[in-house]
């Protein structure tokens, strides 16, 4: 049912035009929203820039964020209309200003709300529903497997495993023998992410886990044609990573008047961002364009940077 690779959700990234970009080079099988609050899409005025912006293609999953199991339940339906196809849960952003409230990762600690969530999904829809998870804090391999099984019996249809805990962040490796173990637990198809930064390294997680798909992040925002790479090196073809300034480019045509707007304005900068880490770009080039708040002045800045 899922694609071999899918586009990780990702705050202020997996936007209408990034997710446009990646699927232009090709690869991507299945993208994912950005984590939308289930609190305010029920309520949420359909001519509200928020609604006007959103766009859900017939490849991508909603991620929903959340605890109230009405609230999923009618952010769901008010989804449906759009046709996605299907709904992911996160249970796993380690953010505080999210935890605070029990939802993502804190989500981990609390099987009795997740299986509620869980439930009010899945009378929800018959679409596909996945949750995506960190490793628990506790690190009890007993209490980890029976949540596991709690998400298999509540009738998941994949479980992605970004594997960190929350304490991790980004610092510490990706610990791909969790994947495996969680992939020997359930027979729910299982998604491995984190630190698939190349070609090699999707295939090392397939190899390593045994998992059903590889999620990529932070790897294929610094390359967007990252997919399309790793399903010619599957098949023996080569060809050449695209010129920076030709992705940019691409970029921006994807944006179109979204620039000219303060969420598309920071989106486009967290872009840069990422995509300069790949590239010999010096570090002075980002104090201005931080400041920068018009469309036409990032576009050009970035555009006199990444043609060098």
């Amino acid at each position: 049912m899922f694609p071999p690779l899918l586009m990780a959700p990702m705050l202020d990234i997996t936007n209408r035009a990034f997710r446009t970009l990646v699927r232009g080079y090709g690869g991507c099988g299945l993208f994912y929203t950005e984590m939308l609050n289930a609190r305010r899409l029920p309520t949420e005025s359909a001519q509200s820039p928020f609604w006007q912006g959103l766009g859900v293609e017939r490849d991508v999953m909603v991620q929903l964020l959340g605890d109230d199991p009405e609230a999923l339940a009618r952010s769901v339906e008010r989804l449906l209309p759009l046709d996605p196809f299907g709904f992911d849960w996160n249970l796993g952003c380690a953010r505080k200003k999210i935890t605070h409230w029990g939802w993502g990762a804190a989500l981990l600690e609390n099987p009795q709300a997740t299986a509620r969530g869980l439930r009010a999904l899945r009378q929800a829809t018959d679409k596909p529903l996945t949750v995506k998870i960190r490793l628990p804090e506790h690190g009890h391999p007993d209490l980890f497997k029976s949540f596991i099984k709690l998400l298999e019996n509540e009738g998941v249809d994949a479980i992605t495993v970004h594997a960190r805990t929350a304490a991790d962040g980004f610092k510490r490796p990706a610990r791909w023998d969790a994947i495996a173990q969680v992939k020997s637990w359930t027979k729910v198809p299982v998604i491995g992410n984190g630190d698939v930064q190349s070609a090699a390294d999707a295939q090392a997680m397939f190899q390593k886990t045994g998992c059903d798909a590889v999620m990529i992040g932070r790897g294929a925002v610094g390359k967007p044609y990252l997919f399309k790479t790793i399903i010619n090196q599957a098949s023996g073809a080569t060809e050449p990573a695209p010129e920076a300034a030709k992705v940019l480019e691409a970029m921006l045509t994807c944006l179109d008047t979204a620039l000219e707007t303060p969420k598309g304005a920071r989106e486009f900068k967290v872009f840069c961002r990422y995509f300069a880490q790949t590239l010999p770009v010096p570090h002075w080039f980002w104090a201005p364009l931080q400041s920068m708040t018009l469309g036409p002045e990032l576009a050009k800045r970035a555009r006199v940077f990444f043609k060098k």
